[in-house]
């Protein structure tokens, strides 16, 4: 039976393939860096380091569309002006993405 490396070095190994971030927001204003946290472990509690895989494979096809409808063809073409305040569609609660919102 194959020894079995911590999480963090599996997540590590996997990361390290691909460079990506997560929110354009962010990087529009000057983030390097940026945590994928509940994705990742999804991806990894569904099945094992190839569903973390998989759902970084995903997550850089979703990249890519974005920045193309952004009309950025990299992250390093995002800038403050792709950003535009826009009112929440509706009050976070339990099921929304972000549900510990005030």
């Amino acid at each position: 039976m194959a020894r079995r490396r911590p999480l963090d070095q599996q997540l590590g190994a996997v990361l390290a393939q691909r460079p990506l971030g997560v929110e354009n927001w962010v990087v529009a204003l000057g983030a390097r860096t940026v945590g994928i946290g509940r994705l990742a472990c999804l991806g990894l509690a569904a099945a094992g380091v190839p569903g973390l895989v998989r759902t970084l494979e995903l997550l850089e096809e979703e990249v890519r569309t974005c920045l193309g409808l952004l009309g950025a063809a990299s992250w390093a073409e995002l800038t403050p002006a792709h950003l535009a305040a826009a009112p929440p569609v509706s009050a976070p609660d339990t099921f929304s993405a972000f549900p510990l919102l005030p």
